[in-house]
């Protein structure tokens, strides 16, 4: 079994900073929460693309970035279901919003 942590990569495009200050504010993303991982082997910019995806309202607040979802989509690929949960919610106060995630095998 394993695990580690990565930051969710693209938080400020799209809109999606607005998303994840709106979640967390109104209490809809939190430590411990469970995100979404959606492949999306069709994408144009990146075939090994990775979405996080909020699983209430099914809005998209970033991806996994590049470098790592290199080597996880050949593990999901495989079949393993991955668990996202959320390890921080960083920024705010005038700053972008962010997430942090711990990213586990299920069991």
């Amino acid at each position: 079994m394993y695990e580690f942590y990565t930051k969710v990569a693209g938080t400020t495009f799209e809109g999606r900073d607005e998303v994840i200050e709106e979640l967390y504010l109104t209490g809809n993303l939190d430590i411990g929460q469970e995100l979404l991982l959606q492949r999306q082997p069709y994408n144009q910019y990146d075939r090994n693309a990775i979405a996080v995806i909020h699983p209430k309202t099914n809005e998209q607040v970033g991806f996994i970035p590049k470098d790592t979802s290199v080597n996880l989509v050949p593990i999901m690929d495989s079949g393993i279901r991955c668990r996202a949960l959320v390890s921080a919610v960083t920024g705010g106060n005038g700053y972008n919003y962010g997430i942090n995630l711990k990213i586990v095998e299920q069991s």
